[in-house]
């Protein structure tokens, strides 16, 4: 990675005003029952605050679903300082909406080598959607540089209990 690169990542700032209830409006529809309109691409994480203790909900977009294991997997853009990673690793995650599913969930975080490969997955299945999305992640992939593109990042799977 470069410096820049993780500047950008350790300087990323939480959304607020607008762009707070732009990613947050998901989660309204999510509420009224229209969270099919998502398919699986946008998925609902429920959650305890670590230090509030209040429920909390956050949008995220799926990386992919592996349907063998029945996990999504979530790449963190701001890494551990994310306050719903925080929350999760303080607190497992309570409940997970996918769709009209609502079930309960279990998360764990992967490892450099699959996340890598999770991560590279998605970008080569969904180039144009990840050349406006995470430029710099295309970029690290064609340049061979990865790994050290995902160091300051981390990305879950969350699996439903059934």
């Amino acid at each position: 990675m470069t410096e820049r690169q993780a500047t950008a990542v350790a300087e990323m700032k939480k959304p607020s005003g607008w762009q707070k209830w732009l990613m947050d409006f998901p989660i309204q529809l999510y509420r009224i029952g229209l969270g099919w309109l998502f398919g699986s691409s946008l998925i609902v994480i429920v959650h305890t605050g670590r230090k509030s203790g209040a429920t909390r909900r956050t949008v995220l977009e799926a990386l992919g679903h592996r349907a063998l294991e029945g996990e999504y997997r979530v790449i963190s853009g701001r890494g551990r300082k994310a306050d719903w990673f925080r929350n999760i690793e303080a607190n497992p995650p309570k409940e997970l909406w996918v769709g009209r599913k609502r079930t309960p969930v279990t998360h764990r975080v992967l490892g450099s080598e699959e996340a890598i490969a999770a991560v590279r997955i998605h970008l080569m299945k969904y180039p144009r959607m990840s050349a406006r999305i995470s430029p710099e992640l295309v970029q690290a992939m064609r340049e061979g540089t990865l790994s050290e593109a995902l160091a300051p990042l981390e990305v879950v799977a969350l699996r439903p209990v059934e």
